[in-house]
């Protein structure tokens, strides 16, 4: 096996015991002397916190809805919007002897942080 495929492997087997350990679920942390929040960017995550030790896809989601023009409901001037949106979580280690954190977006946004019970070194 390539060194590169087995670490890997052991981040994603990391990654996934640590996600099963979830404590709690929080709506803000301290990161860096900073706070982030649910709502908050992606981008504003990376300059108040630095890079995740993992990141994963954990899913896709197509959403749709039908709008309608300026004429009547009853009229063909209706169209259909669809808006892509990933999934993805973040594996941060916030300092020793803090629990790691799971942080999870919704396209850009953060839309939950959870405290697992595993501490850093």
């Amino acid at each position: 096996m390539k060194p590169s495929l087995t670490i890997g492997m052991l981040l994603f087997c990391f990654f996934a015991a640590m996600h099963m350990a979830v404590a709690s679920e929080t709506t803000s942390m301290r990161c860096n002397g900073s706070v982030i929040s649910v709502g908050d960017s992606k981008a504003d995550v990376l300059t108040k916190c630095g890079e995740p030790i993992y990141k994963e896809k954990v899913g896709h989601q197509t959403t749709g809805r039908v709008t309608t023009g300026l004429k009547s409901l009853n009229s063909a001037e209706h169209e259909y919007e669809e808006t892509e949106t990933d999934r993805e979580e973040w594996l941060m280690n916030v300092g020793s002897g803090q629990f790691f954190r799971v942080l999870t977006f919704e396209g850009s946004e953060l839309v939950k942080i959870e405290k697992t019970k595993e501490r850093a070194e």
